[in-house]
């Protein structure tokens, strides 16, 4: 479809700032913008090249189907949102605790354990993961490459049930014994409207990635398998009770996991993917074997 006369004037004038970059950037008769889709003509006039024409197109051009790729490609600030959940392999009719440690934990909340104190509010329960930097390298035409990089993971537990996990630094109040070895967790009276634990990770994943058409980026859809490996940094509770706006806050590793490891895998285009991340690393140090997972979408990075 081409414009001109009223039509051509009136865009010209909206696309000035788009046409006076063009001219310096690129000094050809033509210019394509929107993957392709736009197309810039000019015309010499008065020793200077002036938009003559605008021409759009439904389909991408044919030259920006096809692009040359490097070998090795960097890409920084990838975003990734989701949601996180685990897989509890724990036989609660038999766990009961062993050690010492176990006991001071887990003794406070009243009773023996139960699934129930770790349940969480599936839709409040989010991922989000900021890729520092990736790279991917090119073991064959880039139908083969490897993915590997360093990424930020925050995962926010929205409990269901009042539990708390509490500190050795805050008050003991008067039934808890003269001595305290560490951190303890209790199921509480009161209803909270908001009651989460948020854990921080620095991630290294290495992944194989197979491209079903690396030439053409509108047509690509790629699959990445592989691991990671990650360590928490900061991990914290905040707590706000129903009928105030009180923010209680408490940091902590309390029996966290510092260490994780497992499997991730990916699947989509250069603009959207879904993945998954499992940890093959168990959530506590000890007491319930619970194992972290996640899925979501990418919306930026590779």
């Amino acid at each position: 479809m081409k414009y001109s006369s009223l039509a051509l004037r009136l865009l010209s004038l909206l696309l000035c700032p788009l046409a006076t970059m063009a001219q310096s950037a690129n000094p050809a008769d033509t210019s394509l913008y929107l993957d392709g889709r736009l197309k810039i003509i000019y015309k010499e006039k008065e020793g200077a090249k002036k938009v003559d024409a605008l021409e759009f197109s439904s389909e991408k051009a044919k030259s920006q189907k096809s692009k040359k790729r490097s070998k090795i490609e960097v890409a920084w600030g990838g975003f990734s949102i989701g949601f996180v959940n685990k897989i509890d392999n724990t036989d609660y009719s038999l766990l009961s605790p062993q050690l010492n440690q176990e006991q001071t934990f887990f003794n406070y909340l009243g009773g023996p354990y139960r699934a129930g104190d770790f349940a969480l509010r599936a839709g409040k329960s989010v991922n989000l993961n900021f890729d520092i930097v990736k790279q991917q390298i090119s073991i064959y035409k880039h139908y083969f490459s490897v993915v590997y990089g360093l990424s930020y993971e925050i995962n926010s537990w929205s409990f269901r049930n009042p539990v708390s996990w509490r500190t050795s630094d805050e008050d003991r109040g008067g039934n808890l014994p003269g001595f305290y070895p560490g951190p303890f967790m209790t199921r509480d009276s009161v209803s909270y409207k908001k009651n989460k634990l948020v854990t921080n990770f620095i991630q290294v994943p290495l992944m194989l990635r197979f491209e079903t058409n690396p030439g053409k980026e509108d047509k690509n859809f790629y699959v990445n398998i592989g691991g990671f490996a990650g360590y928490m940094v900061r991990s914290h509770t905040k707590q706000i009770q129903e009928g105030t706006s009180q923010k209680l806050k408490r940091f902590d590793d309390f029996i966290l996991n510092n260490w994780q490891y497992g499997a991730m895998a990916e699947i989509g285009t250069h603009k959207i993917a879904l993945n998954y991340k499992q940890s093959f690393s168990p959530w506590l140090l000890y007491g319930p074997r619970q194992y972290p997972m996640s899925f979501g979408v990418r919306l930026a990075g590779f």
